[in-house]
């Protein structure tokens, strides 16, 4: 943040990672410590926390045929007024979470495949979700609206 001068809060964060489970509790501290410096929304920061556990664990379980766990992933987050923008950016298998069957909510579950919930969450919650393979990476874009603040007229 140099530059800022400490006159302007951040409004983006970004943080590269490894594709190993153990940066989930670094990226998950550093992202509810940024969000809530913003005073977003707690539908707001329940959403961009759900999607980001969910789809990197998701990186990590399946993105890689290797065992390797010095793959690199970036994340960025952007505040945008009430909302926030997110783009996940990772080198594994191409998956577009878009493309992924929808989990089949009518059948008790008890039996039920597993998987597919997550993702089906994370779905609901956002308000956009983009995907696109470039260069041999998986470039996911997603967002989430805030509600703006009330300016107190009815």
């Amino acid at each position: 943040m140099e530059g800022d001068a400490g006159c302007a809060m951040a409004r983006v964060l970004e943080i590269a990672l490894k594709s190993d489970y153990d940066e989930l509790g670094r990226i998950c501290i550093s992202v509810n410590e940024f969000l809530e410096s913003h005073e977003l929304s707690p539908r707001v920061l329940y959403g961009v926390n759900l999607a980001l556990e969910e789809i990197l664990t998701n990186i990590f379980k399946y993105g890689y045929d290797d065992e390797c766990k010095d793959h690199d992933i970036s994340v960025r987050l952007e505040v945008e007024g009430p909302g926030v923008s997110v783009q996940i950016v990772d080198d594994g298998n191409s998956f577009d979470l878009e493309q992924a069957p929808e989990p089949d909510l009518s059948t008790p579950i008890s039996e039920r495949t597993i998987g597919g919930l997550g993702i089906h969450l994370v779905r609901n919650m956002l308000d956009t979700i983009n995907y696109q393979r470039v260069d041999d990476k998986n470039i996911i874009e997603l967002s989430i609206k805030g509600e703006a603040a009330c300016s107190g007229k009815d």
